[in-house]
């Protein structure tokens, strides 16, 4: 995977593939790569739920007020 770092400066790329050193999350196991991912999407599944709420919050005070 590229970083910010790659793409600014190309030659600490080409120096750091001269070398051999490889970036810290290739060398994670496949377990530990998969509870991340599940990590990820729980949290975003999360903060979807809360937006959601906070989007209906003002539509069920409108809704409230006018009865």
């Amino acid at each position: 995977m590229r970083t910010i770092t790659d793409l600014v400066r190309p030659g600490v790329r080409r120096q750091r593939e001269r070398d051999g050193a490889h970036t810290p999350g290739m060398a994670r196991p496949a377990w530990q790569l998969m509870w991340i991912r599940w990590g990820w999407f729980v949290a975003l599944w999360c903060a979807g739920v809360a937006g959601t709420a906070l989007l209906a919050l003002p539509f069920k005070l409108i809704i409230a007020t006018a009865k």
